[in-house]
C-alpha cells in the first residue's frame, strides 16, 4: 500500500489527504494556487485548505494575522482570497 500523505487545513486545522485540498504556495515572493486536480508539480512552500468555504472564512478572518500570512510569513493580497475562492468552488 502507497504512502499518502496529509497535510492540515489552515482554517480548521483538521488533516486531510493532500489530494483533497487546494495548495497556496510561495516561490519567491509569488502566491499561487493550486486545485488537487490541477495535476501541477508544486514548488516552494505550501499552504493548505480544505474545498469549505468555511473554512476560508476562518482562514482569512483569524487575528492578528490570517492563517495564509501565518503559514507562509508573507502578507497575502485581496485577490488571492478571490483566487482561492475561486478553487474551492
Amino acid at each position: 500500500m502507497a504512502h499518502i500523505p496529509h497535510r492540515t487545513c489552515i482554517g480548521c486545522y483538521k488533516r486531510f489527504a493532500q489530494s483533497e485540498l487546494v495548495a497556496i504556495c510561495k516561490s519567491g515572493s509569488e502566491l499561487n494556487v493550486y486545485s488537487s486536480d490541477s495535476g501541477v508539480s508544486k514548488s516552494g512552500r505550501c499552504a493548505y485548505l480544505c474545498k469549505n468555504e468555511k473554512c476560508l472564512d476562518k482562514a482569512m478572518n483569524r487575528k492578528p494575522r490570517n492563517g495564509l500570512e501565518n503559514a507562509l510569513k508573507v502578507p497575502a493580497s485581496p485577490n488571492i482570497w478571490e483566487e482561492i475562492k475561486s478553487a474551492i468552488s
